[in-house]
């Protein structure tokens, strides 16, 4: 049997769960062992997260096993003059994430893919760019059914329509492409629409942090009110936790995934929270990037939005039919459920583990 080695993600991560739903969650459910990297250990392969220190590459040079990169992140879509590629890897090292100043991030990462002799990510976009570094990449999804005890099962609408918003603090901005579309809805329907996230996250480079509620009061204005005891509110916040998001998923009508596709580095993103959504059975409508785009065309339903007019339509038209919300949700669950559930989730691990 293959000794797997893994370094695990950093406690600088923004997104500590990662391992959980990827290497631990296949090592649970094929019952193996995965063991926590010693340097003066022996393994067959090493797996590094996407957290690894791309700074301090010599050593891995020297090592003997076969090496396995995660990039989920498309950081190969920035320019090599942007700002955020010069100054990334000073910033890591300020913040004790890397033990050397590195001023051109992607570089390093072009190091690390040919180093590698696998690379993992996550999208069809990051795959074109990664491959000129490296001719084996992989495209994974994240096993988050684990996560899902419930579907939901009622597709009629009470007296108000509710949309939920599920992410990141830092990417709460994305909802500025939803606003548009908000506004003009609101004015013939009765909507409600549920933002969770968490209240503040660190800002990278920069003094102040992303705080959720302030971002949300600029997007929405006079639509979100902080003190719902007084003012009426369009708009509500929520803080995350991973029992609550099941259940408001499913008392709520449908979901959104807005981005804002003039940057590059939203074109890349992966499918999963998309597909968070799908295993939820809940309607979800998206921003129009590749990987969306390609997983509603399998599903055969119409469901990316690239204008305002777009979200506003597609959005009536599934306030106006329940049987179309269900039409979305069932036949995005059976497809989730027959293609990316526990048996392919094993199956690209261990594939991975035969190079």
């Amino acid at each position: 049997m293959n000794k797997i080695a893994f370094i695990p993600t950093s406690r600088f991560s923004k997104n500590l769960g990662y391992d959980l739903r990827n290497l631990i969650l296949y090592s649970k459910l094929k019952k193996i062992t995965i063991h926590k990297f010693r340097e003066n250990q022996k393994y067959d392969y090493l797996v590094l997260p996407p957290t690894y220190d791309i700074s301090n590459l010599n050593w891995l040079r020297n090592r003997k096993e076969k090496i396995i990169y995660q990039l989920v992140d498309d950081y190969f879509s920035e320019r090599k003059l942007s700002f955020k590629n010069l100054f990334r890897g000073l910033y890591k090292f300020i913040n004790r994430e890397h033990k050397n100043i590195i001023f051109d991030y992607k570089k390093n990462l072009e190091e690390i893919c040919k180093i590698s002799d696998a690379v993992i990510c996550s999208s069809e976009e990051q795959k074109k760019k990664i491959l000129k570094f490296n001719k084996n990449v992989k495209i994974f999804f994240e096993g988050n059914f684990k996560n899902i005890k419930k579907v939901k099962k009622n597709f009629k609408t009470e007296k108000v329509f509710k949309i939920i918003w599920e992410g990141r603090c830092e990417n709460i901005s994305s909802l500025s492409i939803f606003y548009p579309a908000f506004k003009k809805l609101i004015q013939k329907n009765n909507i409600e629409l549920h933002i969770i996230s968490d209240f503040e996250i660190k800002k990278i480079f920069s003094l102040t942090n992303y705080k959720s509620l302030v971002e949300i009061k600029k997007i929405f204005k006079s639509e979100f009110s902080t003190n719902t005891t007084f003012k009426k509110s369009k708009v509500y916040f929520h803080q995350w936790s991973l029992s609550f998001v099941n259940l408001m998923i499913h008392n709520s009508d449908m979901a959104i995934i807005p981005l804002k596709q003039n940057k590059n580095f939203e074109k890349g993103r992966s499918n999963n929270k998309l597909m968070m959504f799908m295993r939820n059975r809940i309607p979800v409508l998206t921003s129009k990037i590749n990987s969306y785009e390609i997983l509603f065309k399998n599903v055969n339903i119409d469901a990316c939005c690239s204008s305002t007019k777009q979200w506003v339509n597609k959005i009536q038209n599934l306030i106006n039919s329940e049987n179309l919300r269900k039409k979305y949700a069932i036949s995005s669950f059976k497809y989730i459920k027959n293609n990316f559930g526990k048996k392919q989730f094993i199956k690209q691990w261990e594939d991975l583990f035969k190079i």
